[in-house]
């Protein structure tokens, strides 16, 4: 075609060279929260005496209880009470229901005690059956022999591994073309499958569930079952959070970390804007809680917000007794060539551990809209 006057870019398109960037830009997000705060290898942490296989244990053992409660009614006379675990008492003890003390002479029933009221000065009352039970101190008597002592068994735990692959695979021409962004396609497509397997490998601490076939790890609300509370979409509160670090604390526990959605995080940092004060001449508006401090003693609290925890969950964690370990860690390996294509795979197995369950806890089902 000809054209009269002058030329311009708007009608002399042709052969034009466009503006290309060398850079190719990953418009989602990315992130691996947990694994960067739990870490990745923490089986020197956790004392494995072999290298950890498809399947895993740990053993717990505990301090034999001091609470029990009664299985029965009690009047202010009765010298022999029904208790509901028998094998946590010893001759000598001195117990607690209510506000009367009792001194305990023999446990040879299975079932019963037999005390002494009043002990102390105390008043001897009537107690009603699921009264608390409290064991204080011992009162031997001089001379006595030894009585057989409670114990407590030890237990295991048991996880399995989890396989992680992702498969990369391509056609002999489409690696043999130069695209803008990739100087190795295929060494791109690594580098991707590996990021997304590492995110994969972070929902694993949130999502996952322990089956033996196929393996699959399970995750943190597969063993945290004690300090579990459920808010049936109440708003979370500065309350909520205390009340479960103190009842975390009874328990020996001492959470050093708190995963959350972006929801809890803006939560967590409204329970403290009143205690913020900024200048006339301040210009920067918001705020941010990173760290909070232990209201019971113990460790900072760290506070990590991750996009792959569940919006109304937040999770109070241990660090000395969770984590994810390594059994194979991720590598890429060239499969056997079929047709006209080069393939290989990235490969992992990764496994998790929640030892003293007791030592965390789960906050859910808060309002994500108050």
């Amino acid at each position: 075609m000809a054209y009269t006057g002058m030329m311009t870019t708007y009608t002399n398109t042709v052969n034009q060279r466009r503006t290309v960037t060398d850079r190719l830009v990953l418009a989602s997000p990315y992130d691996i929260a947990a694994i960067q705060a739990l870490g990745l290898d923490n089986t020197a942490k956790f004392k494995f005496v072999d290298t950890p296989g498809v399947q895993y244990t740990w053993y717990e053992d505990t301090y034999v209880q001091s609470n029990d409660t009664l299985s029965e009614n009690i009047t202010s006379a009765a010298t022999s009470i029904s208790v509901s675990t028998i094998s946590i008492y010893q001759p000598g003890d001195v117990i607690k229901i209510d506000d009367e003390y009792m001194w305990v002479s023999s446990t040879n029933n299975s079932t019963v005690l037999t005390v002494t009221r009043g002990f102390g000065n105390t008043t001897a009352a009537t107690h009603n059956s699921g009264a608390e039970i409290n064991i204080l101190y011992s009162a031997r008597r001089e001379g006595a022999d030894a009585d057989d002592s409670p114990y407590s068994e030890i237990t295991q735990n048991t996880n399995y591994s989890t396989i992680f692959e992702y498969k990369v695979q391509a056609a002999r021409s489409d690696m043999r073309i130069k695209r803008y962004g990739m100087t190795d396609i295929v060494d791109y497509y690594i580098d991707k499958g590996m990021d997304m397997l590492k995110e994969r490998l972070d929902r694993l601490a949130y999502y996952g569930k322990k089956s033996s076939n196929p393996r699959s790890s399970g995750g943190l609300n597969e063993f945290i079952t004690t300090n579990v509370v459920n808010l049936s979409n109440a708003s979370l509160t500065r309350k909520h959070l205390d009340d479960m670090l103190e009842r975390i604390y009874s328990y020996g526990g001492s959470p050093d970390l708190i995963l959350c959605s972006t929801w809890a995080r803006r939560k967590i940092n409204s329970f403290f804007e009143s205690f913020i004060s900024t200048e006339r001449d301040e210009r920067v508006g918001g705020m941010r809680i990173d760290v909070l401090e232990h209201p019971f003693g113990g460790e900072p609290i760290n506070i990590i917000t991750d996009r792959h925890c569940q919006k109304d969950y937040l999770y109070l964690l241990d660090r000395r007794y969770v984590g994810y370990i390594t059994i194979d860690p991720f590598f890429y390996e060239p499969l056997a060539k079929t047709g006209d294509s080069e393939s290989g795979q990235i490969i992992g197995e990764y496994g998790f551990v929640v030892q003293f369950e007791k030592a965390h806890g789960i906050l859910k089902g808060f309002s994500i809209t108050s």
